[in-house]
């Protein structure tokens, strides 16, 4: 089974609270350390899939909604989180050794992905530019 995109899997969140998204976006301002956190129509915008989600808009959104009593709300639980995470994992120029530490990862999970054909790739590469 595939998993919920990031909008359903927020909505599915937010209902467990009792909070407007305006008050999300306050609790967001108080677990933000710079303390600019995620404006309520940021959070709108996310929550229906108009901007996709960066790594820290759902670090601030799983956080608050920890505050709003979601108490087991963690950024993993958004698919696109852990994605990220592998991303950044297979990174050759990530600072905790280049690309011999992305190459070890890449090494470590090879089997797990299963088969990735130099088309595939290809016909991602010219779907992804016509978009």
């Amino acid at each position: 089974m595939a998993p919920l995109p990031f909008h359903e899997t927020f909505r599915a969140l937010h209902e467990r609270t009792d909070v407007s998204l305006a008050a999300l976006s306050r609790l967001t301002k108080r677990v933000d350390p710079s303390g600019r956190g995620l404006s309520n129509p940021t959070l709108s915008n996310l929550m229906n899939a108009n901007v996709p989600p960066s790594m820290s808009a759902m670090e601030l959104i799983a956080s608050a909604l920890r505050l709003a009593g979601v108490e087991d709300a963690e950024p993993t639980d958004f698919a696109e989180y852990r994605l990220a995470l592998v991303r950044c994992q297979l990174d050759e120029r990530r600072p905790d050794g280049g690309l011999s530490a992305a190459w070890d990862f890449f090494e470590r999970i090879e089997g797990s992905v299963g088969s990735v054909e130099t088309h595939d790739v290809h016909s991602f590469s010219r779907r992804k530019l016509a978009a």
